[in-house]
This record gives C-alpha cells, structure tokens and sequence, in this order.
C-alpha cells in the first residue's frame, strides 16, 4: 500500500517518541497508519461522490425547468429551430437529476461523506493530543504520576478502538458485547461487573453502586429472617393471649377432633 506524504511524516514522527518499546511504536505505526489511510481514501472518495452529485442535482434542478420555458417558444420551432436539441438536452438532464439524487439517497452518500471527515479529524486530533501529551492525555487518567508517552500509550489505543468501533457501529451493525458464562455472584462485585457498555464507571459511581447492593443484599436477609421467624412469633402471640385470658389453649389436635 503506498502512503501518502501526512502518513510517512507521522510514521517518522512517532519513530522519534520517547520511552516507547519498539514494540510499541511498531503497534501504533501499524495500527494507526492503517485506519487513517484507510479513512483518507474513503473520505476522498465520499467527497467528490457527494460533490459531483450534490452540484448536478441543484444545478440540473434549475437547468430543466427553465429549458422546458423555452422549447416550444417562437424561435426554437421549424426547420431551423433548436426544438429536438433542447428537448434531449433536458432528457439527459432530468435522467442525470434522477439518477444522482437516487444515488445519494439509496447509499446515504452525504451522511457517510459527513461521518467519515469528522471521524478522521478526531483520530488526527487524538494522535496530537497523544504526542504533544495534552487533552485527555495530560495525565488526568494516572493520579499523582506525570504524563509519559509510555503511561498513556494504554489509554491512547483504548480510545482510538473505541473511535473505530464507533464508525462500525454506525456504518455496519451496532455491536453487542456477549455475555460471558460465569458462576453467579452476589455483592458489590457481582454489581460492579453487570454495568454493560464500552465505558467503565467512575470510583464515585462505583461506591455508589456498591452501597445501594449492600442495601439492597441486608434488605433482602432481612426479609428472609422475618420469614424464617414468623411461626416462632405467631405461637408466642398466641401463648401471651391465652395466658392474659386465664385458660390453656385448646391444641390443634383437640380441636380436630371435636369437629369430627
């Protein structure tokens, strides 16, 4: 695949960053050289589409009406007229307005135009970010550690999987992550760890989460040890009023019988 001049000077660029692996800078090399090239040609490729077809739909809109004015005026009728020019002329016009705006319309050609400049602009601006250590890449992500090019090498790819997965998703079919057969858990772990999505919780709202499972597992005990100790309560109830009442109470087997 040949490169072009933007790619070749990154490619040199990101040879010259500090504190990465070889490893590491062959993976971004090839990962992040691929998905730009790629979004370049087709963001290329979507532009002179929508461009093309965009300009002969309002241009030919305009054009054929206005020869459809003209063509049976005096002038352009007889033997010396321009009457058959004018009418395949606009023939071929509406044929072309027809065909362009089914075109744009059936392949969603402006949509995807739209879609694909501004998903390149944001994977350009996330390597800038990257390489100049500025943005989301400052260190907010690391407490108490200074940003290195090799401690936000994680966070660098994380990001730009999920600007890719994005694209996918809205090109192709929105994914779902599959859930994995484990053995059921209960607790904050079990609540932490069924929050679907592609974005992780912040430690806020995962105290928060985790204390409302506690509440919710002591509510539950709860309700499970009053169920439990019910029978006990009922038949001290039923003890206290029979001795306020100065009698025994008649047993369960008594009373059965005499109703036989």
């Amino acid at each position: 695949m040949r490169l072009g001049s933007a790619s070749v000077r990154m490619m040199y660029l990101l040879e010259d960053l500090d504190g990465l692996t070889r490893f590491q800078k062959i993976t971004l090399i090839n990962r992040y050289i691929t998905i730009t090239e790629e979004f370049q040609a087709r963001s290329i490729a979507y532009s002179w589409l929508f461009t093309v077809g965009r300009f002969i739909v309002t241009v030919g809109s305009l054009i054929v009406p206005a020869l459809l004015s003209i063509q049976y005026t005096t002038g352009t009728t007889g033997p010396n007229g321009v009457e058959l020019e004018i009418y395949w002329t606009t023939w071929v016009l509406s044929l072309l307005v027809t065909t362009f705006n089914g075109i744009l319309t059936l392949f969603k050609i402006d949509k995807k135009y739209y879609f694909l400049n501004t998903v390149l602009e944001q994977l350009q601006s996330e390597m800038w970010q990257y390489i100049h250590l500025t943005g989301r890449y400052n260190g907010k992500y690391i407490s108490g550690q200074h940003p290195t090019h090799e401690n936000q090498f994680v966070f660098f790819c994380s990001n730009m999987e999920k600007i890719k997965l994005k694209q996918v998703e809205e090109e192709y079919f929105k994914l779902i992550e599959a859930k994995e057969t484990r053995p059921q858990e209960t607790g904050p772990r079990r609540a932490s760890q069924s929050v679907p999505g592609l974005f992780s919780l912040t430690p806020d709202q995962q105290k928060l989460l985790e204390h409302k499972q506690e509440l919710a597992d002591a509510l539950l005990q709860r309700q499970n040890s009053v169920q439990e100790n019910l029978p006990n309560l009922v038949d001290e109830a039923s003890n206290e009023a029979q001795d306020s009442q100065g009698r025994p109470a008649p047993s369960t087997t008594l009373t059965l019988s005499v109703q036989q």
